[in-house]
């Protein structure tokens, strides 16, 4: 678990920058080392090379000091034979790495032994007491036995370029090997970010998205990686947080919602009333017109009545004045009395229809009161 807990992006990024780092550094140590060490077979090759020269160089240079007898070619020798003496001492006693490689040693011990014969011919020609005949046995050794050492020489020479050769092609071997692990870590450096790093990533992204869309339904889970870990707690407080008061928001968007319905509702009913108080207004207005009507119809038959009443009143008189006429004209009376018979009658009707027509106001009006 605690090894679960360090593992991190930074320690991914670490790893992988290390191992890169360490190539890096393995492949320019081995440059710097194969460019050391081919300087220094540079120099040795050189030397070799300058031994061959030596070689002839005191062929020639003992040849000229028997046949002239002057001692500045004996001292060119002396110094020629030294220069090849140190050469060769360097080529033995050197710690270089290829100077200690078996056949390297084999072919230089083989130039040292040719060396030995050659020297002892060469100190034979410089020493003043010795006679003519040794001299020209000591010249005819160097003459012929020259080549002898020059091919040695270029044993030593050829072995150690070949050698160097080698070296160049370690250094591109070792750096094609470095190449390939540099290509090999990167491809388990991409497999590792991508499967550690970006896919839970791209996961949380998504999620993410989601959210910033308003859709708050899907918690991240956590990962291995400690900075995804944290991310993604953090994500699920905000979305514990958010998810509440989301559902608060919707509780509240639903009663707006049922509370706008309703007053749609309460709108319509209120319309509905409102065209119904209307019409009833005007069923009202109809009525009262209707009942004005009557009633300016009754006032015409009050006025009638009484008009008549009055009539009855002097038709009264006129029988009381004529008492006498009215036996004379009873048939005529009894016509007129028929006639307010007929007349009471109808002004009963009359007050019995202004009776329906105040009944029926006071209803409507009882009605529109209670609306």
């Amino acid at each position: 678990m605690n090894l679960r807990r360090k593992k991190s992006i930074f320690n991914i990024v670490m790893g992988i920058l290390l191992s890169f780092l360490f190539l890096l550094f393995l492949v320019v140590g081995a440059n710097f080392w194969s460019t050391y060490q081919g300087r220094k077979d540079a120099l040795l090759v050189n030397l070799a090379g300058r031994q061959r020269m030596l070689s002839q160089r005191m062929a020639k240079e003992a040849l000229l000091y028997v046949l002239s007898g002057d001692s500045r070619w004996s001292q060119e020798l002396e110094q020629t034979q030294a220069l090849f003496e140190k050469g060769l001492k360097t080529l033995e006693e050197g710690h270089s790495p290829t100077l200690r490689r078996p056949e390297v040693k084999k072919e230089v011990a083989r130039l040292h032994h040719e060396w030995e014969s050659f020297r002892k011919a060469l100190k034979t020609l410089l020493n003043p007491q010795t006679s003519m005949a040794e001299s020209l046995k000591a010249l005819k050794y160097v003459v012929t036995h020259d080549q002898e050492l020059l091919q040695q020489a270029n044993r030593v020479t050829a072995l150690l370029t070949e050698t160097s050769r080698a070296r160049i092609h370690h250094l591109i071997y070792l750096q094609l090997l470095s190449l390939a692990a540099g290509i090999l870590v990167f491809l388990v450096a991409l497999f590792s970010v991508r499967g550690s790093v970006v896919r839970p990533l791209q996961e949380t992204i998504e999620v993410m998205r989601e959210a910033a869309q308003g859709h708050f339904t899907r918690a991240l889970e956590e990962k291995e990686l400690r900075e995804l870990r944290w991310l993604n707690r953090a994500y699920n407080s905000l979305l514990s947080v958010t998810g509440s008061q989301m559902a608060a928001i919707k509780r509240i968007q639903q009663t707006f919602s049922e509370a706008n319905y309703l007053t749609s509702q309460t709108g319509s009913s209120l319309k509905e009333r409102s065209e119904n108080l209307k019409e009833m207004a005007e069923n009202l207005n109809q009525v009262s017109e209707a009942a004005s009507q009557d009633l300016e119809n009754i006032s015409k038959a009050v006025n009638e009545m009484n008009s008549a009443a009055v009539e009855i009143a002097r038709d009264i008189g006129s029988v009381a004045q004529k008492a006498s006429e009215a036996l004379e004209k009873s048939a005529h009376s009894t016509q007129i009395i028929h006639q307010l018979g007929e007349r009471s009658r109808e002004i009963e009707n009359v007050l019995h229809t202004i009776q329906e027509i105040t009944d029926q106001t006071n209803l409507l009006a009882l009605n529109a009161t209670i609306e």
